[in-house]
């Protein structure tokens, strides 16, 4: 699925009309909680207390947490990173 779409300009290649600027996959498995961020991957993270991301407590995949970079000491001493657990933890 293409997410983002463009009129050509004069500098672009005759071919291959309409470019892809951005190509992510779309997470379609209705049972994996989705990352509150990107809305895009399966969260991995439970962040509680980050006022970073605008919610007391938000799913959070790896790739988004890694951007936002972990909580500074000093600064966000209420911050809890919790790992959830996939199929491979509730056997």
């Amino acid at each position: 699925m293409r997410s983002y779409f463009r009129l050509p300009t004069p500098t672009d290649p005759p071919s291959n009309y309409p470019l892809t600027i951005q190509l992510s996959p779309i997470n379609v498995t209705s049972r994996q909680l989705i990352c509150t961020i990107c809305n895009r991957f399966t969260a991995e993270l439970s962040i509680v207390g980050d006022v970073r991301i605008g919610e007391a407590t938000a799913l959070v995949c790896r790739m988004c947490w890694q951007m936002l970079g972990p909580p500074v000491e000093g600064r966000d001493e209420n911050v809890m990173v919790l790992r959830l657990l996939g199929d491979e933890g509730l056997g």
